[in-house]
């Protein structure tokens, strides 16, 4: 789901690699036209919002590892596989986001 030229809401499932790293994410919950259960939000930088990602935004998920150690980004479990280089890592609750270049928010 587009929600803006930059934004897409992934309810489902979301796999994309990108020399960065890589993001895996299922939503077990999915339901047609709901946001409910773990949903990835992607932020490109470019005018394609699959182009040159450079935010995932990760919610509803409970019961993950997450981390950060030599630069590297990692998140998993529950349906969640997220692995970036030189990321940056900011969990609220039950809302996870990785942002890179590492300066870059």
């Amino acid at each position: 789901m587009v929600l803006d030229s930059r934004q897409v809401a992934h309810e489902a499932y979301l796999t994309l690699s990108l020399p960065e790293g890589s993001i895996e994410v299922t939503n077990p919950s999915f339901a047609r036209d709901s946001l409910a259960g773990t949903v990835a939000l992607t932020e490109g930088g470019g005018a394609q919002p699959l182009m040159n990602v450079r935010k995932v935004t990760v919610v509803g998920v409970r019961g993950v590892k997450a981390g950060q150690s030599g630069g590297l980004v990692v998140i998993e479990g529950n349906g969640v596989k997220v692995s970036f280089a030189g990321a940056a890592l900011t969990v609220e609750g039950e809302t996870y986001r990785v942002s890179w270049p590492a300066a870059a928010k």
